[in-house]
């Protein structure tokens, strides 16, 4: 889904001021953005690659998933992966593909 971003906040810390750590131990960015589609719900992720360079105003390709915690809604996101991406780039070509030939006949 196409979402256009309205705010972002990045993170590398909890309440406390400590780095914010998995598990197993390892260091990771909790990013949460709010868009045009969802008003005012925080949409919440990690940071990678793919969305450190989001801001403000950027139109952006994410999955996102309502998850329930403690009673209470929450919104995730995931951002595409190559596969996935090219996976949808491939169906809309073909779907422009079958218009080119169905105009030709």
């Amino acid at each position: 889904m196409k979402v256009k971003i309205t705010q972002i906040y990045r993170s590398d810390k909890d309440k406390n001021g400590n780095p914010l750590k998995t598990t197993d131990g390892r260091t990771y960015e909790r990013v949460a953005i709010k868009t045009a589609e969802y008003g005012d719900r925080w949409i919440s992720g990690f940071g990678n690659k793919r969305n450190k360079e989001w801001k403000v105003g950027d139109v952006v390709d994410v999955e996102i998933n309502e998850v329930v915690k403690d009673g209470q809604v929450y919104l995730n996101f995931e951002t595409m992966n190559k596969v996935d991406i090219l996976e949808e780039r491939i169906a809309e070509l073909e779907i422009e593909v079958k218009a080119l030939k169905d105009k030709c006949k």
